[in-house]
């Protein structure tokens, strides 16, 4: 679930931006998703949100060499652009 937006957008040197047509791919993945886990509890698709975002953040906040954790990632590493684009509050 964590590799979604970054399906939806690209990153280069200003940081994160997002296709004009991004809210439209994400409500066909949201549709999709839908269909395919009806029936499926509120609480665990509030589970699933939660598991994306440790996904996120484990992909981009973490320094992990051999499934070893090295470090927890500074805004001095351009992984962290990732964390402000896909873990904002305001979006």
């Amino acid at each position: 679930m964590w590799a979604l937006e970054n399906i939806v957008g690209w990153m280069d040197s200003e940081g994160w931006h997002y296709f004009d047509n991004r809210r439209k791919l994400e409500d066909l993945f949201r549709q999709a998703f839908s269909e395919e886990t009806s029936g499926t509890s509120g609480l665990t698709l509030q589970l699933i949100r939660v598991a994306r975002m440790a996904g996120l953040f484990y992909r981009y906040g973490l320094n992990v060499d051999d499934k070893h954790l090295e470090s927890v990632v500074t805004q001095a590493n351009p992984s962290f652009k990732y964390i402000e684009a896909f873990c904002s509050a305001g979006d």
